[in-house]
């Protein structure tokens, strides 16, 4: 079987030659620049040959042109290191609905796309191609930090409004990734620190928008979409990663 075929036939339950692998980490400092982020995920998957190919950029890719910044800081413990947010551009709950709706072609996002099809032209469709899409409330925490909560709590109107915003850029960026060369997209769920409890306090209309933009570009896909995964990582649970998928 072919990395197609045994990611198909894993997802619908057939029986298959050996079951399916997908292996992934982050790239720090090569993260930041498309090419060099495409070289050393294309040097991943010809190493390891795996059946789905996570396309892993930095976490804070999401949040950059809205003016995030980032540094990569080395660690002694961690082989890669960490990125540490050294700006949060959200410092206060009126800035929710200012946000910029963004081109998600230009900028930052654009140089993502950069690397999803230079990761594509060189893979050239023998495997599936996951790009890693961002709740959009998991965005909302990085890029105003702890506080996003306390918006949440004290200026769900506001908030709300912010999250719209951020759900439809998502939408418009998986989309794009798409057309980029990508078969797919993997949702990263919010974090487990935070929990349902909090959206589900403010009602069902946060819980809606907080996983909108994942299943809004899901819906815009349509057939395109070949490969859909939801995952969700529990800080300091390491490898406490949950996961289902869907073929088209």
């Amino acid at each position: 079987m072919n990395h197609w075929d045994r990611m198909r036939a894993a997802i619908k339950g057939e029986p298959v030659d050996r079951p399916p692998i997908c292996l992934w980490r982050h790239w720090p400092p090569e993260d930041h620049e498309a090419e060099s982020l495409a070289e050393v995920i294309i040097r991943w998957q010809k190493d390891y040959d795996c059946d789905l190919v996570k396309h892993a950029p930095a976490g804070s890719y999401p949040v950059e042109d809205w003016g995030g910044q980032t540094a990569y800081e080395p660690s002694q413990d961690l082989e890669v290191g960490v990125r540490t947010f050294l700006h949060r551009p959200v410092t206060g709950a009126a800035q929710w609905p200012e946000l910029e709706q963004l081109d998600v072609t230009r900028g930052h996002l654009g140089e993502q796309l950069k690397a999803v099809r230079l990761v594509a032209g060189a893979l050239d469709n023998t495997v599936p191609i996951m790009q890693t899409i961002f709740s959009p409330l998991n965005i909302a925490q990085k890029l105003a930090g702890p506080r996003a909560w306390d918006d949440m709590r004290t200026e769900p109107r506001l908030f709300k409004q912010g999250l719209q915003i951020l759900a439809e850029t998502t939408a418009r960026f998986a989309v794009e990734s798409l057309r980029a060369g990508a078969h797919g997209a993997g949702a990263l769920d919010l974090d487990a620190r935070v929990g349902p409890a909090p959206a589900r306090r403010l009602g069902a209309d946060t819980d809606r928008l907080g996983t909108y933009g994942p299943r809004l570009a899901v819906a815009a896909f349509g057939r395109i979409c070949q490969v859909r995964v939801l995952f969700g990582c529990a800080r300091g649970k390491r490898n406490d990663v949950r996961a289902t998928g869907e073929t088209a």
